[in-house]
């Protein structure tokens, strides 16, 4: 196996010198939370805080790197994330809709950013534990607050005349009003993508310490996050679902082996049904919206810089709601349709929703046989990434993906201490359940990827580094 060699000039500027940039990432981490409240962290009506941590946080590493010349800390990943923006660069400059795309290379240039900062700014593994650790934390308090909504939403459905003040598309989706009352609530598998990695990762702590306490409270992480799963009712279970499993191989017991035949078989009747699901619903969709009036079908073209703005949680929800109610199959294959129209570079990045949606007004309520009302985005990063930048694009983004989990091996089989392995099998089995949860939404745009896959390539270049990570102590976790 090759691997990108690391020389001594390349280790990052240590904290000892910049404490606060440390304590910038942790605030980042932490911020996790903040982040599922919108897809397109450059977009919307007002710069949000979680970008201007980072913005300070960013300064923070670049000026005394530049300043030092000191050379970035590479991996596999950066390496093909330069091939995938440098592709979506060219497609930009031919897009279809030059400002939509420009504004979506910018956010996917911020993102792999991220990645960057966190590669080069932790420093050591404790550094690396502490990310982890802070991320459970966040992680656990979102979804007592998601437990909390869904409990407020049921309540006020029955006692109030809330359910009349929404959308009854609303009032069968309590976990939406639930998790409204606290961020704007995306989908419910946006909320299961970002539980998914704490989920994973509370697990991990739970066998990466030996200190009894910090195994308790990541088990109660971990069964709080339980719960708030349990409510998502979302075809996120199924990246859940592949994540627990391979999780679970790094165990060899027999009880184990059982374990992993039953999460196995319930995974595959899950994915089976979800599946099942989705054609029938499409059929469903097709056949309701085929005798609508082009006038009622089509959105008017307000609707589609609303659909943009963050808004109130309700009302987004509501609009979300009225103006794309498209099931993914169909989406997909209006995402296939116009990538044999331009097959190399697509439409360009982010030019997706604003084209679907120029083309449904331009055919009335069906375009090409297709019953999708826009805007809306094609609802899975491969299909997406064919019909916006290409072959050449999709054939990038699967890299990327195949590089994190490349470098995640490579620091799983190379750190021998027995400690690390959980956290180092959690983040394996995170990253792979993004890899499948990706067939289903558009994680290119997703925060908390980024950063998971951060620790990814953080992991991978400390383990080059030679650190080799020491034995957790009571002391440490404190």
């Amino acid at each position: 196996m090759s691997t990108v060699s690391i020389p001594p000039m390349t280790r990052p500027i240590t904290d000892t010198a910049y404490p606060w940039r440390r304590r910038l990432l942790t605030v980042y981490i932490a911020l996790l939370p903040v982040m599922v409240v919108r897809d397109l962290p450059l977009l919307g009506s007002r710069f949000q805080l979680t970008e201007l941590v980072f913005g300070a946080l960013f300064v923070s590493w670049i000026v005394p790197a530049l300043r030092d010349r000191r050379a970035l800390v590479t991996t596999p990943l950066a390496k093909w994330l330069a091939v995938w923006l440098a592709v979506a660069a060219v497609s930009t400059a031919l897009a279809l809709h030059i400002w939509d795309s420009v504004a979506e290379l910018a956010a996917w240039g911020y993102l792999a950013a991220v990645y960057v900062v966190i590669v080069n700014v932790v420093d050591s593994w404790d550094d690396w534990r502490r990310l982890v650790r802070v991320w459970v934390i966040a992680s656990t308090l979102a979804a007592v607050l998601i437990l909390v909504g869904v409990v407020c939403g049921v309540l006020w459905d029955v006692a109030t005349p809330f359910a009349v003040q929404v959308d009854p598309f609303l009032r069968n989706r309590l976990l939406w009003v639930g998790v409204g009352l606290f961020w704007a609530p995306s989908t419910p598998n946006l909320v299961v993508g970002y539980l998914l990695a704490g989920s994973i990762l509370a697990l991990g702590l739970m066998w990466a310490s030996e200190n009894r306490q910090l195994r308790w409270l990541a088990g109660i992480a971990a069964a709080t996050h339980a719960a708030a799963l349990a409510l998502t009712i979302s075809r996120g279970w199924i990246a859940v679902g592949l994540a627990l499993l391979v999780f679970m191989m790094q165990f060899r017991s027999y009880a184990a082996e059982v374990g992993r035949w039953i999460v196995l078989v319930g995974w595959l009747l899950l994915v089976v049904a979800v599946e099942i699901l989705s054609f029938y619903q499409a059929a469903g969709v097709s056949a309701s919206i085929s005798w609508v009036p082009a006038a009622e079908a089509t959105a008017p073209r307000e609707a589609y810089d609303k659909y943009l703005l963050p808004d109130e949680p309700l009302r987004q929800a509501r609009v979300e709601a009225v103006y794309a109610p498209a099931p993914r199959p169909l989406l997909n294959l209006a995402a296939l349709e116009m990538w044999r129209e331009r097959p190399w570079l697509g439409v360009g990045p982010g030019g997706f929703a604003r084209e679907i949606f120029e083309r449904q007004r331009a055919h009335g309520e069906r375009w090409n046989g297709l019953a999708v009302l826009a805007p809306w985005d094609p609802h899975s990063t491969y299909f997406g990434a064919l019909a916006e930048i290409g072959i050449l694009g999709a054939l990038s983004v699967i890299v990327v993906f195949g590089a994190a989990i490349r470098q995640t091996l490579y620091a799983l089989r190379r750190n021998t201490a027995p400690l690390m392995a959980p956290l180092l099998w959690a983040v394996l089995a995170v990253i792979a359940g993004y890899v499948v949860a990706a067939k289903d939404d558009d994680l290119l745009t997703k925060r908390w990827l980024w950063s998971a896959a951060g620790l990814s390539g953080s992991a991978y270049a400390l383990t080059r580094r030679g650190e080799e990570a020491p034995p957790e102590t009571p002391e440490a976790t404190g």
